[in-house]
């Protein structure tokens, strides 16, 4: 605004603090008094008015310059909008997709086979094991869908962005596995009243034995993927499986596990049956596999609802962020503490602080030189006017004292909830 350069700048005092819009970058804030008589001394009196008042338009004040940003207005997104975002996904978790694309080719295999097996054996177990894969291979397209739906970037109507989009898609995902179970269990029942003996045993047999590899070579990555997040998440592996964030990995470990048991209940009734030659161990197979799959369903809708309602941050997690806050010389007390997960890797935290103002000031002020300012600031013929102006510098000084503090102490809690493998932290700190 005054012509002032980068040297003219290191010779006044600022204040530093970050962006609200950017917590990478450091920002530099100058008193405009101080910047006035800098511009003054090096270009006069008249040429600084003239710039201050085609940039300000009034009379020179003691006040401290303070910038701000204005943001764009919300706008709603339409159904093409968001098609258009997904036509243009970027993978940003190759691991997940790789387990999502592995499931898909090893299911679709297994469909075409199963359902050339199941005319041949004409067994009912058997049609509910072509049920399953039929589900467990629509559930993974689905599953992929929702991984390209959470890489949607955020917006002024989603401020988190798409993560828990993820958990709504493995909601249905889990309504579709309990339907098609639902469906082999109604074939069951419908069995026992209308008997018919399954053909070619060691047909099915061997589509069973085939059915267990292929969820196998799906099983194994996922397994791996969970076992790897839970190291990162600091929890054991079953208690991922019931909490983790994860949701698209646990769906397809639980669909391939499930496959593989079905596939040995299919081979044991279909034993069953033909080396007692009541078809009621077949129909009892295709009831079996039916409560298996529905109960798995359940569970994985269950699970994905309940991250949609929305949780807090592990215990284990929450009482290092109160370790944080309880060592912080600079935090008097603090109350209301609460946290979300917003995101398969995103989360907010909000606290509300009073900070210790004393240990502030010790921490950051000059006694020697504030008393020479106040002593200068009063010795003056215009020592009302001076003292004032010392008085809003103070002011603004403390702010900026704070700002620092709160900034650190943000930053702390930021690193430590990201060690537990949150990459996204929002920490919202604010004055009590």
């Amino acid at each position: 605004v005054f012509g002032l350069d980068d040297n003219d700048l290191k010779t006044i005092r600022c204040i530093r603090k970050y962006d609200p819009y950017d917590d990478i970058q450091e920002k530099r804030w100058y008193y405009l008094r101080d910047a006035w008589e800098k511009a003054t001394s090096k270009y006069g009196v008249e040429y600084v008015e003239q710039k201050y008042k085609t940039w300000k338009g009034k009379p020179m004040s003691y006040e401290a310059l303070y910038g701000w940003r204005q943001t764009q207005a919300p706008i709603s997104a339409s159904l093409w909008d968001y098609t258009r975002q997904l036509s243009k996904w970027t993978r940003k978790d190759g691991s997940e997709v790789l387990v999502v694309q592995r499931a898909i080719v090893a299911n679709s295999m297994k469909v075409v086979f199963m359902c050339g097996f199941w005319y041949v054996t004409q067994s009912w177990t058997l049609w509910a094991e072509v049920l399953r894969s039929c589900g467990d291979l629509f559930n993974q397209m689905t599953l992929l869908l929702s991984l390209r739906f959470a890489t949607l970037p955020s917006d002024h109507m989603h401020p988190y962005g798409y993560g828990s989009g993820k958990w709504g898609f493995n909601a249905l995902s889990g309504g579709i596995v309990c339907l098609f179970g639902m469906t082999a269990l109604f074939n069951g029942i419908q069995d026992l009243w209308s008997p018919s003996m399954p053909h070619h045993l060691y047909w099915g047999v061997a589509m069973c034995v085939g059915s267990a590899l292929f969820d196998t070579y799906s099983f194994i990555p996922a397994y791996r993927l969970i076992r790897d997040k839970a190291k990162i998440h600091q929890t054991s592996f079953f208690d991922y499986l019931r909490n983790g964030t994860d949701s698209t990995s646990v769906h397809v470990l639980a669909e391939d596990g499930a496959g593989v048991v079905c596939s040995i209940l299919a081979v044991s009734c279909m034993i069953a049956t033909h080396q007692t030659g009541l078809t009621l161990f077949d129909a009892l197979g295709s009831i079996s596999i039916g409560l298996f799959v529905t109960a798995v369903g359940t569970s994985l809708f269950w699970r994905n609802m309940r991250l949609l309602t929305g949780r807090s941050l592990p215990s284990d997690v929450m009482g290092q962020v109160l370790k944080i806050l309880q060592e912080s010389e600079m935090v008097g007390s603090y109350h209301d503490i609460k946290s979300l997960i917003v995101g398969p890797d995103a989360c907010v935290l909000k606290v509300e602080v009073d900070y210790n103002a004393d240990r502030i000031a010790n921490k950051h002020m000059d006694a020697n030189d504030m008393l020479a300012k106040f002593q200068e600031a009063i010795a003056g013929a215009d020592h009302k006017a001076h003292f004032h102006d010392l008085m809003m510098k103070c002011c603004a000084d403390y702010q900026s004292w704070l700002t620092i503090e709160r900034t650190k102490l943000e930053t702390d809690i930021k690193n430590i909830i990201r060690k537990y493998g949150y990459h996204t932290v929002h920490v919202d700190i604010e004055n009590y």
